[in-house]
């Protein structure tokens, strides 16, 4: 059941200060997705996972990732949030061991300015937690004084100075003269829209939140009204759309419509290349459907939408519209996909004319070093025409920025005709999983696509569209040593997790049906702080050893003797160090601390 509010007023109502009410938002939607009812949208994060429950929204902090967002059109001087809300029992009070406290709440400037962020923090006297404001940052600046309850239902108001950037949060306040508590002004942001987050915390706690108000002034939100607006929901889409190239239509998706306290229908626009109708299987136009309301009501109706036939391959995205007389715009976002069916995942134990990727590392204790993409193949194969790139498993596209990579030069000769060739990602890969890397080459009808921690089971864009990735079935976790990285071994035919990483040698491994007997170099101790290495063979020959800075230039050329090379005059860094003996050669990545 829904709380009741009275408001008892003792004064003249004349002397209260009112403005605008922005949004009026008390979650009463069927248990689900929050996005896209009431106009809130995902800003990040795993579609779908910020869900609504009981009539509340359920911000959880943990494995839930998706933060949602209600946008406005921004008015000027100050303004107001106010929202109901508890924390779920953690069994114990919140603890001050830790130090990641992550806001829940915040408004949204420009970009990512985010201002006036609620978090939830340990108590100050000894009871199950607090909450604390910042005007900007992500820690709270100021704290609550008194210590608040499990379980318990709070009204928290916050306001925010657009002029100078300052937020104020009440707790449980009757006027706005009562206690407050202050950030730190951050000067002028204009403020375009009001989010909830979920992310990571020490205690991964679960708020919940209800009858949420936005005005311009602290007596608009101070007490929940609801609204009484003309008012269209959408839900969820069902699921995503696609087909092959020359095939088409794609599969139904649905989602359903709403209205209330409406003054006239419902009028639904699809974007160019969806069709949509009010049954399954025929009906689908690409013109507006129009939804009668009968005393201001549309009752639940589903909506079916396609992709239109005989598209090109790639990805369709547009946003279908609903719109009322004096209702808000609803809007929700579609996207499709024409597959080019002839590409093939290879997989883990399959090469993309001859090439594969071969080893890689992306986690280590501490901050990540020497993260890299192995790639190894035929001696002599020209590599201009392959690409290596990189997935986000959150959402299963490419990671947005510094994703894709194209080889260059030729693989050298290691032995027996083979070898391998490096390409560290000082940009990092990504941790946690599942994430995924993809070599493929242009005009193959073959990409290997492989993952860490998980599996990827649509990729969303790039060249592994549509594919399912491969597990490799081990991986780094963030305890991994400085030095180990994970290597395809050639005879089980499975990855494998090595100490002694070797990017860009492919000495110590071999290609299917290929045995060779190459030189073992040991490299020790790596890192080092010694200002020397050992370094070892399986025989007595000198060995010719040469030292690379990152961006490639020579710093040192020597042979050794005595096992002992000399790394006294290089800065703290990475470096590579090619080891020759014998016609034989190899890198190694090098650690001066």
């Amino acid at each position: 059941m829904k709380k009741l509010y009275i408001l008892f007023f003792t004064i003249l109502i004349s002397s209260l200060s009112f403005g605008q009410v922005i949004l009026a938002e008390d979650f009463s939607y069927a248990d689900g997705s929050l996005v896209p009812n009431g106009g809130w949208i995902s800003a990040g994060g795993t579609a779908g996972d910020f869900l609504v429950s009981s009539g509340q929204a359920v911000v959880q902090h943990g494995t839930p990732s998706e933060d949602v967002r209600y946008s406005f059109t921004p008015v000027t001087g100050d303004i107001y949030v106010a929202f109901d809300f508890s924390v779920d029992d953690l069994g114990a009070p919140y603890s001050s061991a830790g130090t990641d406290y992550e806001y829940f709440a915040h408004f949204n400037g420009p970009s990512f300015d985010f201002r006036a962020r609620l978090d939830v923090v340990p108590g100050t006297g000894g009871g199950d937690f607090t909450v604390g404001i910042s005007s900007s940052t992500s820690t709270a600046q100021a704290i609550w004084g008194a210590d608040l309850t499990f379980g318990v239902l709070y009204r928290a108001v916050v306001g925010y100075d657009q002029d100078s950037g300052l937020a104020e949060l009440w707790i449980d306040a009757s006027a706005e003269g009562d206690t407050s508590i202050m950030g730190t002004a951050d000067g002028a942001t204009v403020i375009e829209g009001f989010s909830l987050r979920q992310s990571d915390s020490d205690e991964n706690e679960t708020v919940r939140v209800d009858n949420l108000m936005i005005g311009q002034t602290f007596n608009d939100v101070l007490v929940f009204v609801a609204s009484t607006d003309p008012n269209i929901n959408f839900s969820a889409l069902s699921e995503s759309m696609s087909y092959n190239e020359g095939a088409g239509p794609s599969n139904e998706a649905t989602f359903t419509v709403e209205g209330s306290d409406l003054t006239a229908d419902i009028t639904l626009t699809p974007p160019t290349n969806f069709e949509i109708s009010t049954s399954s299987g025929s009906g689908f136009i690409t013109s507006p459907i129009v939804l009668t309301q009968t005393s201001g009501i549309v009752t639940s109706t589903t909506i079916y939408v396609r992709l239109a036939s005989m598209l090109s391959v790639g990805n369709y995205n547009g946003d279908l519209t609903g719109t009322s007389t004096g209702a808000t715009d609803r809007i929700l976002s579609l996207s499709g996909t024409v597959i080019d069916a002839s590409i093939t995942n290879v997989g883990i134990t399959g090469n993309v004319d001859g090439v594969y990727i071969n080893e890689i590392h992306y986690d280590n204790d501490g901050g990540d070093v020497g993260e890299f993409v192995e790639v190894a193949g035929p001696a002599g194969t020209d590599l201009s025409d392959y690409t290596i790139s990189l997935y986000n498993g959150s959402d299963g596209d490419l990671y947005g920025s510094n994703d894709t990579f194209a080889l260059s030069g030729t693989i050298d000769d290691e032995g027996s005709g083979v070898g391998a060739i490096v390409l560290y990602i000082t940009s990092g890969l990504q941790n946690g999983g599942p994430d995924g890397i993809a070599l493929s080459k242009s005009g193959s009808g073959d990409i290997q696509f492989l993952t860490y921690e998980g599996v990827i089971s649509n990729a969303g864009d790039g060249p592994a569209m549509n594919l399912t990735s491969e597990d490799i079935g081990v991986s780094e976790p963030g305890t991994t040593p400085i030095g180990y990285s994970l290597e395809y071994d050639e005879t089980s035919m499975s990855w494998v997790v090595i100490s002694d990483d070797t990017p860009g040698d492919f000495a110590q491994g071999t290609l299917s049906n290929v045995n060779f007997n190459t030189v073992k170099f040991s490299m020790f101790p790596n890192p080092t702080s010694t200002g020397f290495v050992t370094i070892t063979s399986n025989n007595s020959d000198n060995i010719h050893a040469q030292v690379f800075d990152i961006l490639g230039k020579q710093v040192s050329n020597n042979t050794i003797s005595n096992n002992r090379l000399n790394v006294s005059n290089l800065n703290a860094g990475l470096y590579i160090v090619k080891l020759t003996q014998d016609n034989a050669s190899v890198t190694k990545k090098l650690i001066v601390k």
